[in-house]
């Protein structure tokens, strides 16, 4: 993490997943917070290299996104542009024409491409 005071901002104050609390290590400090009964860890490293290059979607291997599956998208998202988020694709809707076992099922949705404060890409999605 470059810029960890925003990226606590973005993952606290606008998503508002609850901080769970900092694990002091020995070359940095780990940020939890809770995301339903899963964890987002952001390790801030000191001395850590900077960016290692985003590239479009699609284009380098690796970690693409995290989806967040939330139950109120527009309301989520508008807390989200109010507070200067990167919207990189607005809500819209999606329709695979498939379904999966669950716990994924049809696989239809709205949904809405957003970036953290490091160009991280993360989903909102809320299936119907």
């Amino acid at each position: 993490m470059g810029d960890i005071a925003a990226q606590k901002r973005f993952y606290g104050d606008l998503l508002g997943l609850a901080h769970m609390g900092d694990v002091p290590l020995p070359n940095g400090t780990l940020h939890i917070y809770a995301c339903g009964s899963s964890l987002i860890k952001l390790y801030a490293i000191a001395d850590a290299a900077g960016d290692q290059g985003r590239g479009d979607f699609g284009s380098r291997k690796g970690l693409a996104y995290i989806t967040l599956n939330v139950e109120n998208i527009g309301e989520v998202l508008s807390v989200l542009e109010r507070g200067g988020a990167n919207i990189l694709t607005p809500l819209s809707e999606f329709d695979a024409g498939v379904t999966l076992p669950e716990p994924v099922g049809r696989v239809r949705a709205q949904y809405a491409m957003i970036a953290d404060p490091e160009g991280n890409r993360v989903e909102l999605l809320q299936r119907h």
